[in-house]
């Protein structure tokens, strides 16, 4: 009985010592296997610009003449411009492609603040009013993954003589149990979630990031 008692002791000490464990190695891979100096390389050819807008400061690249056209990435945890690069590099050979890092992503700003749907639709549209003094293009055709395509159909909902057409891949919020409403304008964060995350800081950013990740 009391041989019985002990293991169950030791497999509750390693259960209870496992989440430890992995904190502890997060923190030593963040510390000493990132190069957190290493800059991030282009994530599509063309040119990439940065301009200032009420989202903070947005990067994207141009590339190609013609109707413009202009694609929305997804949101992850290592998302950037680089997801839509296949029909990005396509349709530069025949169109004027632009291809945004949304707020918090690629070179985009990645300050402290909340990151909130209105947020991102106003990056979509600081985006569309740039193309239109780049091209003087009233109507964009718009293409947006995943996630990112919520915020183009708030943008395209909100703003519908902007966009000529819209796509969307993959779109999320559109399933058959997708069935939560909310206020208008109100969000689902966690703010206790958050504050987690905010305390551990890169070591909880940098292993889901990897490359073997």
């Amino acid at each position: 009985m009391a041989s019985h008692k002990s293991r169950n002791r030791a497999i509750i000490r390693a259960l209870l010592g496992t989440p430890l464990a992995a904190a502890l190695a997060g923190i030593a891979y963040s510390t000493f296997g990132v190069d957190h100096g290493m800059m991030l390389p282009a994530a599509v050819s063309g040119e990439r610009r940065e301009i200032a807008t009420p989202a903070g400061r947005i990067s994207y690249y141009h590339a190609g003449r013609g109707k413009p056209l202009l694609l929305i990435h997804s949101i992850n945890a290592a998302a950037s411009a680089y997801e839509v690069r296949p029909l990005y590099e396509h349709y530069s050979a025949s169109r004027h492609v632009y291809a945004l890092d949304l707020p918090g992503f690629g070179f985009s700003e990645r300050s402290q603040r909340e990151y909130t749907p209105r947020l991102y639709v106003d990056a979509v549209m600081a985006m569309i009013d740039q193309i239109r003094r780049d091209t003087g293009a009233d109507e964009v055709d718009a293409l947006a993954v995943s996630l990112g395509s919520e915020f183009l159909a708030r943008a395209a909902s909100e703003h519908p003589t902007r966009f000529d057409t819209v796509a969307l891949v993959a779109p999320t919020g559109v399933g058959k149990n997708d069935t939560w409403y909310g206020e208008p304008n109100s969000v689902r964060g966690n703010q206790a979630a958050k504050a987690v995350f905010s305390a551990l800081g890169r070591p909880s950013y940098d292993p889901p990031t990897s490359r073997a990740s």
